[in-house]
């Protein structure tokens, strides 16, 4: 158990020590195992530091056991007990949380600091979750959703950004230095150095173009590996689908045989002829037949990939013969 409220001031609870404690080491004041232990004077009695200055604060200067005037300053330390308090085992604060350590009660407080069961926070933006202090790095950056995703190709990006910066310095430079002079010359100097500004600005409008396709097809798949099973709790026994993939020439297509319930489909996207449409072929039902299915692409076009996984149609770049251009 992790120490109760009132133990962080007063004495520890039995329950917490490996064996029993005799009760000549229990406070008469909070009745548990006495806590930085001090006496009276004279007749000895022993209680916990808090609770007996406690006591004094609240009441009057006498010991609660034989009225003897006492004040903090007055109290004694028992050393021979203090010294055999020191060696009797306790469980750790954190014990609730995980923590099967054992202590000796001197050595409580250096464990409890350093303690890998302790509760720290989450400090990912938007997270906070409590989670205990060993397992904190491998939440912050394998668990939590809030963790920050790794861009293997950023450190790229950043370079080929910072050697865009420095021929826009430099251009500046020339800039700068050309407007100076005012011959023929230096003015189409200056003519050249804008179109190689304008030029600079455009390479630095396509990386952040490449940056957030970039991200885009991060997000896409992450969200595909989020994707569930389509066969989960379709059938006691698993049946795998029979997948064809390719085409004729450029204008790609894909086919896929698939268990639908009982029936199993032949699905058909895209081919050789131009088309929205996708068609499928019921192999249990004769005559056999083909079915325009419910659902078009999403534009006429050819030079496209088509993948199919997990019963899901993947239609990546191509030409848009609707619009007439090309997809990235």
């Amino acid at each position: 158990m992790a120490c109760c409220p009132t133990e962080e001031k007063y004495g520890y609870e039995h329950s917490r020590f490996e064996k029993d404690v005799d009760e000549n080491f229990h406070c008469s004041i909070c009745y548990n195992v006495l806590k930085e232990p001090r006496m009276c004077r004279n007749n000895e009695h022993v209680f916990c530091l808090a609770c007996i200055s406690e006591h004094l604060k609240v009441n009057s200067q006498t010991c609660p056991e034989c009225n003897e005037h006492l004040s903090v300053d007055t109290l004694r330390r028992p050393r021979v007990l203090n010294n055999m308090l020191s060696k009797l085992k306790i469980n750790c604060d954190y014990a609730n949380r995980g923590c099967p350590e054992l202590n000796c009660v001197a050595n409580l407080d250096t464990h409890v600091a350093n303690c890998g069961f302790a509760p720290v926070l989450c400090s990912n933006a938007e997270c906070g979750m409590e989670i205990n202090k060993r397992d904190k790095v491998y939440h912050e950056t394998e668990v939590c959703e809030y963790r920050r995703v790794k861009c293997h190709d950023c450190g790229q990006i950043q370079e080929d950004v910072g050697t865009l910066k420095g021929r826009l310095m430099e251009l500046d430079g020339k800039v700068e230095a050309v407007m100076r002079d005012s011959n023929a010359e230096v003015k189409k100097e200056i003519k050249d150095v804008k179109e190689n500004l304008s030029k600079v600005n455009k390479d630095v409008d396509e990386v952040k173009v490449m940056m957030s396709q970039m991200l885009e097809k991060f997000n896409m798949l992450e969200l595909l590996s989020k994707l569930p099973s389509p066969t989960e709790g379709m059938f006691n026994t698993p049946r795998e689908d029979i997948l064809i993939a390719g085409g004729c020439g450029a204008r790609d297509s894909a086919e896929i045989l698939s268990w639908l319930g009982e029936k199993l489909l032949l699905f058909v996207v895209g081919g050789c002829t131009i088309t929205k449409t996708i068609e499928t072929l019921d192999l249990n039902e004769l005559p056999l037949k083909w079915m325009e299915f419910s659902d078009k692409l999403p534009y006429e076009s050819d030079d496209h990939q088509t993948v199919v996984y997990q019963q899901h149609v993947i239609y990546i770049g191509g030409h848009n013969d609707d619009e007439d251009k090309k997809s990235n």
